[in-house]
């Protein structure tokens, strides 16, 4: 296997231990708990039930008059953001956001609502800005989950 692999592996687990992994299960439950705020606040509905949902994913159904493609594309074009569609049968249905690690934080979560919200109006999805990065940022400054 190629060194790189060996040393990023080294760093992240130095990484995860710094942190401790309780401290580490609890920040990803906390950024799971704030984005789900947001896309409700934003009005999607999820995929899955929170009670079976990943504390490291996020999955919203698509909503009507919106396409998947154009979304994704608006983000990634308009706002460096990039959120995953559906694959296989979900394929134009469902968007995941992945919050895991670095990106399970407040610096890179809270800029991924807005960009969402934005794109998702300029779509013609009706919703009140900032509602989603309120909902979220509300849960993030609790002090627990």
């Amino acid at each position: 296997m190629a060194t790189a692999l060996f040393r990023a592996l080294r760093l992240s687990v130095r990484k995860i231990l710094e942190e401790g992994l309780e401290d580490r299960f609890k920040r990803h439950k906390r950024v799971a708990a704030a984005m789900r705020a947001a896309m409700s606040a934003i009005g999607l509905e999820p995929f899955v039930r929170d009670e079976i949902a990943s504390t490291t994913l996020t999955s919203v159904r698509v909503p009507r008059g919106v396409r998947a493609a154009d979304l994704l594309k608006e983000m990634k074009d308009e706002h460096d953001t990039i959120m995953a569609g559906g694959v296989g049968p979900t394929e134009g249905k469902i968007l995941r956001v992945g919050h895991m690690g670095t990106t399970a934080s407040p610096r890179y979560v809270l800029p991924t609502i807005s960009a969402l919200e934005i794109s998702l109006r300029k779509l013609g999805h009706p919703l009140q800005l900032d509602s989603g990065v309120a909902a979220a940022q509300r849960i993030l400054g609790q002090t627990s989950v």
